[in-house]
C-alpha cells in the first residue's frame, strides 16, 4: 500500500487527481490539502510515501515544502500546469514531473516507477519511520479531521466495510475513514495481531483463549471474539510462550 498526500490550491484539480489515483491498485490517499501549511502539518502527522505537489500555489511556491524537512522520507511528484519548472524540479530532486491535465497513463507510469525503484509492490509489507507512532500515539482520520490518541489505550480495531472502528479501554469508540488493512500494515510490530477477517487486537489486552471447535478470545474488557481457523494455530503458539 502506498500512502500519498495531495497538495494543490485548485480543489477541482485535487478531486480529479484523487479520482485518477483511485483507479490505481493499492493507493491510500491520506488527505488533500489546498495550502502548503496544511500539507506540511498533514505530512508531520501522517508521513506519506509520495507527495503530489502543485508548484504554483496561491501563497507559496511548492518547492518551499522542502525547507521544512531536512531529510524527507517521502518523494515528491510535481503536478503543474507549466513546463518552466522542470529544471528547478530536477535541482530539487523530485521523483517525477507531471503536467496538467494529468494523463492517466503517465500517472500510472510514475507510480509504477516508484514501486520498481523502492520495491513497494502491491501486497508487500513495508514499515516507514513514523515519529508519532514511535512516540506511542496514533493519528486517526475521522469525519472531524485528524485526531491523535494514545496507542496503548486501544484494545482492538474492527472492520466496518471501508471504514474501521477503534475501541478504547475506557469504552470510547472512534470510527475512522480508513480500512482495517491500512491499520494492520501501519501497526505491524506494534503489539497488534489479526485474529479474523474483521478484528485486529492489542495483545496487551488478551485475557484468555477458550478452547473448542470455534476458539474464543477473551479480552480484559470482557469482549469475546471468535478466532478464525487460519489464525487459531498462531494464537495458540503466541499465548503458549
Amino acid at each position: 500500500m502506498l500512502d500519498v498526500i495531495l497538495i494543490d490550491d485548485d480543489f477541482k484539480a485535487l478531486d480529479l487527481l484523487e479520482l485518477k489515483l483511485s483507479k490505481i491498485e493499492n493507493i491510500n490517499i491520506i488527505g488533500k490539502c489546498e495550502t502548503l501549511i496544511d500539507g506540511i502539518k498533514l505530512i508531520q502527522i501522517s508521513p506519506p510515501d509520495i507527495v503530489f505537489l502543485d508548484i504554483e500555489l496561491s501563497r507559496n511556491i511548492g518547492f518551499e515544502l522542502l525547507n521544512f524537512f531536512e531529510s524527507p522520507s517521502f518523494k515528491i511528484i510535481c503536478v503543474t500546469g507549466h513546463q518552466k519548472y522542470a529544471i528547478e524540479a530536477l535541482r530539487n530532486k523530485v521523483f517525477d514531473y507531471l503536467v496538467k491535465p494529468v494523463n492517466a497513463e503517465e500517472l500510472s507510469a510514475a507510480i509504477r516507477n516508484y514501486r520498481l525503484e523502492f520495491r513497494a509492490i502491491p501486497g508487500s509489507s513495508k514499515t516507514k519511520n513514523d515519529p508519532l507512532l514511535d512516540s506511542g500515539r496514533i493519528s486517526l482520520l475521522t469525519n472531524n479531521g485528524f485526531e491523535i490518541f494514545e496507542l496503548d489505550l486501544v484494545t482492538r480495531l474492527r472492520a466496518d466495510g471501508s471504514y474501521c472502528t477503534l475501541f478504547f479501554n475506557s469504552g470510547q469508540k472512534v470510527m475512522t475513514t480508513r480500512n482495517l488493512k491500512y491499520y494492520e500494515e501501519k501497526l505491524n510490530n506494534k503489539n497488534f495481531v489479526r485474529i479474523n477477517r474483521r478484528d485486529l487486537v492489542n495483545i496487551n489486552y488478551i485475557q484468555r483463549l477458550h478452547k473448542g471447535r470455534y476458539p474464543i478470545l477473551e479480552l480484559t474488557t470482557g469482549t469475546q471474539l471468535q478466532v478464525s481457523d487460519r489464525k487459531r494455530k498462531l494464537m495458540r503458539e503466541m499465548l503458549a510462550k
